[in-house]
């Protein structure tokens, strides 16, 4: 039905449904993600991606590419911060020890210009991974609010060296 009419959200969400029912969560997952690049919203997809993140599906992981992370990054890109900050609250509320959801949360924070609420989540991103480059570049940005450029530039150069290293 999905691939014959896929304007009609019910057939998405009852294929999510039917997916996470046999506990196949990756592929419902991806199918949650697809519908949302095909521009399927609704309170009942969110529903099904806080399900899943609930589940705990262990997806392998990628800096700023964790597929569990894309609506959020999407919804920022987009200027939608209101619902990327809901969106990653409630992921990092399943999820605590992923430091890159509070990595992404503190640059929502930021764009905000709520720096109190980012330096929060940017500390708590610090104190789970402070290897992950989107740490360093939240700190430059954050660097550059106060303004202080110079730890900026280090902040950044930092995120670089990492990245670089890692290649």
């Amino acid at each position: 039905a999905l691939e014959a009419n896929p304007k009609i959200a019910q057939f998405w969400f009852s294929y999510i449904e039917a997916l996470i029912k046999k506990k196949q969560f990756q592929n419902a997952y991806h199918i949650v993600s697809q519908g949302k690049e095909r521009g399927l919203s609704s309170e009942k997809l969110f529903a099904f991606e806080s399900q899943l993140i609930k589940a705990n599906c262990h997806f392998e992981a990628m800096e700023e590419n964790d597929e569990r992370l894309g609506w959020g990054i999407k919804q920022r890109d987009l200027g939608n911060y209101y619902d990327a900050r809901n969106w990653f609250i409630q992921f990092v509320n399943n999820d605590p020890s992923n430091a890159e959801g509070w990595s992404q949360l503190s640059q929502i924070f930021i764009l905000e210009k709520n720096d109190q609420e980012a330096e929060k989540a940017l500390a708590k991103a610090q104190s789970l991974d402070n290897k992950l480059p989107s740490v360093h570049r939240n700190k430059a940005r954050l660097a550059l609010r106060r303004p202080d450029p110079i730890e900026a530039l280090k902040w950044a150069w930092s995120a670089n060296e990492i990245i670089s290293h890692s290649i």
